[in-house]
């Protein structure tokens, strides 16, 4: 399961709210999962933008979406 502390979820809200959009998340995606070169991708996203099959995580003031094929690699990870 992926963890986000309350800092960063604070962090993040943040920056949701001053993008003025209502409904606003965040979207999670590892990229080159798996290869010495893995990284994770962070961005804004509204409801169109999602191909839904995301995994979600409701925070405060917004939701986290967690790309489906990341999901096992980002299983045990923290946000902070």
């Amino acid at each position: 399961m992926l963890t986000i502390s309350d800092l960063a979820q604070k962090h993040f809200q943040r920056l949701v709210a001053q993008q003025g959009i209502e409904n606003l998340g965040i979207h999670l995606c590892a990229v080159q999962a798996g290869t010495p070169a893995a990284d994770c991708q962070l961005e804004f996203c509204e409801p169109a933008d999602l191909a839904g099959d995301e995994w979600s995580l409701e925070c405060e003031g917004f939701v986290l979406y967690v790309e489906a094929a990341s999901v096992p690699f980002l299983d045990g990870a923290a946000i902070d």
